[in-house]
């Protein structure tokens, strides 16, 4: 039966998408292909297999994502053949498509530099972690490649063993180097979050495969509704006596500066006028809640 909305709203729930790559996979299988379903995040286990094809033939990875590059570099040592690296071409377009040679670039990169590109790709933002403010891919490149400081930095994110105190220690120095902060300077100063460390030391530790002892809750993470968000603060944004009177009369969305919650940097409540808590400012969306609604009608 043909689908009868379109491919977005279908895949949104993710009970419909579960379903589909489920079906999918199991149409390959009987075509003779292997297939692979990954538990979790499926970047580590697409590098892996694609790491593994080597020793029999050249292999082409297609994606759009340069997480897998950066896991590229990282995983990939010595293989009887070529790994490329390229994306899917885009409709009329007419530019020429780039196409990496992982082997040959991780050469001109170096071993120390691959080995630790999982950190500083993380710690300068990725999927799963915030962005410093003006400070770029290259420039974290550049610094790392000048001096062993930020190398030395992420070799506590590489070790299973490190504790939170050595993380947050660790990226304090990091990201104050790469802000030519000065060595007596901590994060606080710079106003980095603590949060950001233990997200990015979760992610180095899932792509290097060694998630097994780690719980997302204890790293930067927490639980809304069976989904993970990142932890903000600690600490309340204001007193109590102040929460209990801010509240917005929104009549819609609740997404714009016009928010008195949102511009003061707080959830929407049950207290506010319109939207009770339910909004775009919210920890669980109205759109999650049609999502297990509509679960039943939709496959």
């Amino acid at each position: 039966m043909p689908l009868q909305m379109k491919k977005e709203d279908f895949l949104s729930n993710k009970d419909n998408k579960q379903q589909f790559v489920n079906m999918l996979g199991d149409c390959l299988k009987s075509d003779g292909n292997n297939v692979r379903h990954a538990s979790g995040d499926a970047d580590v286990l697409i590098v892996l297999t694609a790491i593994e094809s080597p020793q029999h033939h050249d292999t082409v990875l297609i994606v759009e994502d340069t997480d897998l590059l950066v896991l590229l570099f990282h995983h990939i040592k010595d293989a009887k053949n070529k790994v490329f690296f390229t994306t899917e071409p885009k409709k009329m377009s007419l530019k020429p498509i780039k196409c990496w040679d992982i082997t040959t670039a991780r050469s001109l990169l170096g071993p120390s530099l691959c080995e630790h590109l999982l950190f500083l790709h993380a710690v300068s933002g990725c999927d799963t972690t915030s962005r410093l403010y003006g400070v770029g891919k290259q420039a974290v490149l550049t610094k790392a490649r000048k001096d062993a400081f930020l190398i030395q930095q992420a070799r506590v994110f590489m070790d299973l063993t490190s504790s939170k105190e050595e993380i947050v220690k660790a990226v304090e120095r990091a990201v104050v180097h790469l802000y030519n902060g000065k060595p007596h300077e901590s994060v606080d100063v710079l106003r980095l979050q603590k949060f950001h460390s233990l997200c990015v030391y979760l992610q180095v530790q899932t792509w290097m495969s060694n998630t097994c002892a780690l719980s997302p809750d204890q790293w930067g993470w927490k639980s809304v509704q069976g989904k993970l968000v990142p932890v903000l603060t600690d600490l309340p944004p204001a007193p109590q006596e102040l929460l209990d009177i801010v509240r917005c009369n929104c009549k819609s969305g609740c997404n714009t500066a016009r928010c008195t919650c949102l511009k003061n940097g707080l959830e929407c409540s049950m207290a506010c006028g319109d939207c009770k808590g339910v909004c775009e400012n919210c920890s669980v969306f109205p759109s999650d809640v049609m999502e297990e609604d509509d679960s039943d009608s939709l496959l």
